[in-house]
């Protein structure tokens, strides 16, 4: 496996992506809902390719969007789906696309 021992799942492969090179690496740490999915991907997509923010940003404001479009679905109820919260990023939060790939 990647990484150092004991390190399994996506730790060891992010650990291998960042040594490889790799300025950034989102990943989740467990799985996460189809409609959560869909929600923080637009968000953050839009945020990191559109609005040209960095990538922590992107998915500080993607993680932020989604928390709050389902506390405005759930309303009262307490009830709401929270496994978006495990996406998290590995690497630079700084990091950007580039405009043009070599």
């Amino acid at each position: 496996m990647f990484g150092t021992p004991g390190q399994s799942g996506v730790h060891g492969l992010a650990d291998a992506c960042i040594r490889g090179g790799v300025g950034a690496f989102v990943a989740p740490l467990w799985e996460i809902h189809d409609q959560s999915a869909l929600l923080l991907a637009g968000e953050f997509y839009r945020r990191l390719l559109v609005e040209r923010s960095t990538i922590g940003v992107a998915l500080q404001q993607a993680r932020r969007s989604t928390h709050q479009t389902w506390e405005t679905l759930r309303g009262d109820t307490g009830l709401g789906d929270i496994s978006w919260a495990g996406m998290v990023l590995y690497g630079n939060p700084g990091a950007r696309i580039r405009e043009t790939f070599a």
